[in-house]
């Protein structure tokens, strides 16, 4: 319906944008969602007048809100900044009964060594309440942090990215991977580092 503000709509005030992710996604990538944007600021003001428009706002202030309140961060305010031109909502092929586990994001910074900071002061903050992961995660090496924020990367992408909730993460280049799942987390690490990605698929490519 050409009359209502859409999710969609979001994207008429942006340029195509080359998302080439076929480097970073996992070649048993079941499906994905990309989303290329080239002025994430002007993104972030629209999806702000989107959620408005369908009385989603408040409870996203009130989210981000509470986040503050409770660990004095502000997601808005310090990871925004940051946002890339790309991002992805992607699943793997599950191997279990749990195929939600397998719901991953891959998420593009223009500064990853200040997310990482920034990050690692989330972490802190958690830990600080006792509400944090008491052991420090590694898998072949690469190190893995987990975010207990919920479902936060909504407050960057909206609603299309709520179910990625208090997850691990890893970094790769620019790219930060999310994962609800440990165990899928490192079958993503190993598939990742070992060059076993879509890129290396000459049927998709």
């Amino acid at each position: 319906d050409d009359s209502l503000f859409q999710f969609l709509d979001l994207f008429k005030t942006q340029e195509p944008v080359n998302i080439s992710f076929e480097n970073y996604l996992p070649r048993n990538t079941a499906f994905a969602l990309m989303l290329g944007m080239s002025d994430y600021t002007r993104f972030n003001a629209d999806l702000n007048e989107y959620l408005q428009a369908n009385f989603k706002l408040q409870g996203y202030i009130d989210f981000n809100d509470s986040l503050e309140n409770r660990y004095e961060i502000d997601i808005a305010r310090q990871l925004i900044s940051f946002a890339g031109k790309k991002a992805a909502l992607f699943m793997t092929e599950p191997t279990g009964d749990a195929p939600s586990g397998f719901l991953m994001a891959a998420v593009q910074f223009t500064n990853p060594q200040q997310v990482q900071q920034v990050s690692q002061g989330y972490i802190q903050a958690i830990d600080k309440r006792g509400e944090g992961d008491s052991v420090s995660f590694s898998h072949n090496g690469i190190p893995i942090s987990r975010v207990k924020l919920g479902n936060f990367l909504k407050l960057i992408y909206g609603n299309t990215f709520e179910h990625i909730s208090n997850p691990f993460y890893f970094i790769k280049d620019d790219v930060f991977y999310f994962v609800n799942d440990l165990n899928a987390m490192k079958l993503l690490i190993e598939q990742v580092n070992s060059g076993n990605v879509l890129a290396a698929d000459s049927g998709y490519m």
